[in-house]
């Protein structure tokens, strides 16, 4: 009897371990949905090299991504802005590349800003530089 009770508990383990290890409790659980309805931003983009500024403005919703091209002889702007909601108001996903004459610069950041007036710039120190505002 006791031989039986022990096959038993050492062939459940063996059946059930893999399925235990897997169980949904061990996963991250997803994040939860937004709440309301989507809201639309209309973003203010600033390419900044050297002396120039060259100003971009794109509208998306908040739950949205935009993109901007903008190409000619001496310079090349190429900018994609993904928008979420987050506690502290909008976490912006900015990959960005920009080109004046020989000089190239591209980058990915995250950028926790404000849903109204937000504003913030990257890019090289002293060099090519990215201004996003929210309006």
């Amino acid at each position: 009897m006791y031989n039986t009770l022990l096959s038993s508990a050492i062939s459940s383990v063996v059946l059930c371990g893999s399925a235990l290890a897997d169980s949904p409790t061990s996963a991250r659980p997803p994040p939860p949905p937004p709440t309301g309805p989507s809201q639309m931003l209309r973003l203010t983009l600033s390419v900044k090299a050297g002396p120039d500024t060259r100003t971009h403005e794109l509208a998306i919703s908040d739950l949205g991504c935009g993109t901007i091209s903008d190409k000619a002889a001496t310079y090349e702007d190429q900018i994609r802005i993904c928008s979420r909601p987050a506690a502290g108001g909008l976490l912006l996903e900015a990959d960005w590349m920009t080109r004046a004459g020989p000089a190239e610069y591209h980058t990915r950041s995250e950028l926790l800003l404000a849903r109204a007036g937000g504003t913030t710039e990257i890019g090289r120190a002293g060099g090519l530089r990215l201004a996003v505002t929210v309006r």
